[in-house]
């Protein structure tokens, strides 16, 4: 029996070393996109783009502290904390696979030998450690996830109440962060109901469709009416929620109710947690330089949480991408609202987006024509088909949306370039011959940018990994498989996307990846023992460490693209487009990439702070 002290510093040493590669390889300034609003939001505490993140904003400007007034330090500090998060989720990582093979295997060493496999092969994938050396929530909430899917496997083999309650506190301060972290929620119903009830197929499904409830319920009425209770006064808010949680616990205490009890502390936690976004409202209604959406009352902090300055995307019923012109327009206080024929509606809108033309001709470069007509005032208008909408859904939202993601990291990528549906720019690859010549990619491949092959073993050994569970062990195949299905399908389904995207959106799926590199590991085990037991191999204990060959050839195929110590291109950018204005100009910018960078430049290290930057997009 290997001692627990040695499986906890592995655990830690681990996270260390991940996370020092990620502070050698991570970048020395801003990145495009979001980073560059992000260091400053942070550094400074003033309010970016909906729905926040204040706990990230908070860590920020702790950090920045250490810069002691040099500008060049804060972007390297900010940077730092996805650097050490991502280092965090490592440890917590190796926790949670090295607890998930010991339900069914008690040969330590090898148990430990695979959750290092796993752990750090999820450490070198493409798309985590691209969020680990850069200023962005996502590495945060991925460390949140694993942190709370780690306490609630603990909870499950322990029965420890206090870590039920640490993981409702983690869930209230990953609002803070990013709202993807509530998606943990199905596992931990599930681990509460096998833990607590005997199983059946309907008590899963009720169980299932009560965690999804609630996330909605969170999301969508608890936390908007509290923050329009706060609204009232927070003195209001804050005596009618005490009251209301002394009041739970007094009838726990006297009826001897301890799930009521444990209920009552978790909500509580909960908003402990979620406390960090009052400061949100408070530095927006200071009127800080950089105050997108101005949410300085609880009508607007409400609008603001709920990310409704993007616009409403339709998720059950809906128009098509061919519905302009509307039917009429209805006016509420945010102003003119179109009204659709009902014709020219559908369920389960995929193809929905008729705001630009750009988007149409996304939508039928997947799906073709639409194919139906309907008649509408006289009118013969086009309409999608039901099937060129489930076409679109499987074939770009589900299959280059996402599956092209997971390929990207699990078995190869083409290049690093955007891609907009061709077989050679940001495509997926095997590194296999006669595969890829069936995916038509053979064509060019090699003479592109960065080609990363990884032969799909990373792929194979997962898919194994996920059988081997599932017989092994179903419940938490269960809970493993419904975290991995909520943070792909569940996103998917939730966010809609048109084609085409600005860029690419790996990024949102990261979580799934982390749950496909735990059925890794378990596959390398489970692969390995058959191997010993069908070859009767003379040295049996060292076929196991053979595949940690795994993350070295992650890390050795991923390093060169993903090193990005030397990298000034947005710091340089956005000096030399402000140094080439003249004094007192007024600069227009049209969208993120635009204007973020010079935001930093301006207010991080005081460049040129004389211009005036009118962003088009936030001005309409």
């Amino acid at each position: 029996m290997v001692n627990k002290r040695l499986v906890d510093w592995i655990a830690w040493f681990l996270g260390a070393i991940t996370a020092i590669i990620y502070l050698i390889t991570s970048e020395p300034s801003l990145s495009f996109w979001d980073s560059g609003e992000f260091i400053l939001t942070a550094s400074t505490l003033q309010v970016g783009h909906p729905p926040g993140a204040p706990f990230y904003q908070l860590i920020g400007a702790f950090v920045s502290i250490f810069s002691f007034g040099n500008p060049k330090l804060v972007p390297i500090l900010v940077n730092s904390i996805s650097s050490i998060s991502s280092g965090l989720t490592i440890t917590f990582l190796f926790w949670i696979i090295h607890r998930l093979i010991s339900r069914f295997s008690n040969k330590e060493i090898g148990v430990i030998i695979a959750s290092i496999i796993g752990a750090l092969t999820f450490a070198f994938t493409d798309s985590f450690w691209n969020n680990a050396i850069e200023a962005e929530v996502y590495a945060m909430a991925i460390f949140l996830v694993s942190a709370s899917i780690w306490a609630i496997i603990k909870w499950y083999d322990t029965n420890n109440t206090k870590l039920l309650l640490l993981v409702s506190l983690i869930l209230g301060v990953s609002i803070g962060v990013h709202i993807i972290c509530l998606l943990v929620i199905p596992t931990l119903f599930l681990a509460i109901y096998f833990k607590r009830f005997k199983s059946s197929f309907f008590g899963i499904i009720a169980t299932l469709t009560l965690s999804i409830a609630s996330i909605w319920i969170i999301i969508d009425l608890a936390l908007p009416g509290i923050i329009l209770l706060m609204g009232k006064g927070i003195v209001i808010g804050l005596i009618f929620i005490a009251v209301a949680f002394i009041g739970l616990l007094l009838l726990s205490y006297r009826f001897n109710k301890v799930v009521l009890n444990i209920i009552a502390l978790s909500l509580l936690f909960f908003l402990i947690g979620f406390s960090s976004y009052l400061i949100i409202p408070i530095r927006a209604y200071v009127g800080v330089p950089v105050n997108e959406f101005n949410p300085s009352s609880a009508s607007r902090l409400e609008s603001y949480f709920k990310r409704e300055a993007y616009g409403e995307t339709p998720l059950l019923y809906g128009p098509v991408f061919t519905a302009l012109p509307p039917k009429s327009f209805s006016i509420d206080e945010r102003g003119l609202k179109p009204e659709f024929h009902p014709q020219m509606k559908m369920g389960f809108p995929r193809v929905w987006n008729y705001n630009d033309s750009r988007y149409a001709e996304g939508y039928m470069d997947w799906i073709g024509v639409p194919r139906d007509t309907v008649m509408v005032d006289g009118e013969l208008r086009m309409r999608p088909s039901w099937i060129q909408n489930l076409r679109f859904f499987s074939n770009y939202q589900v299959g280059y949306m996402y599956t092209r993601y997971l390929l990207w990291n699990f078995s190869g990528r083409t290049n690093d370039l955007q891609g907009y549906g061709d077989v050679v720019n940001g495509e997926w690859m095997s590194g296999i011959g006669f595969v890829d010549n069936l995916l038509n990619r053979e064509e060019n491949i090699f003479e592109t940018s960065t080609p990363i092959a990884l032969y799909a073993i990373p792929l194979i050994l997962g898919l194994i990994g996920l059988m081997f569970h599932l017989v092994k062990d179903w419940k938490w195949f269960l809970g493993l498989f419904v975290l991995f299905i909520m943070t792909s399908i569940g996103i998917i389904l939730f966010n809609n996307e048109v084609a085409y995207q600005p860029r690419e959106r790996d990024y949102i799926y990261v979580v799934s990846f982390m749950a496909f590199s735990v059925w890794i590991a378990i596959g390398a085990f489970a692969f390995s023992s058959w191997i010993v037991n069908l070859i009767r191999v003379r040295f049996p204990r060292y076929v196991l460490p053979l595949f940690l060959f795994l993350p070295i050839m992650l890390f050795a195929s991923n390093l060169k693209t993903h090193n990005r110590n030397h990298r000034f291109t947005a710091y340089n950018w956005a000096v030399s487009m402000l140094n080439g204005c003249k004094e007192n100009a007024i600069l227009f910018t049209n969208g993120d990439n635009d204007t973020f960078p010079l935001w930093y430049a301006q207010v991080v290290e005081g460049i040129r702070r004389d211009i005036r930057v009118v962003n088009l997009g936030l001005l309409n």
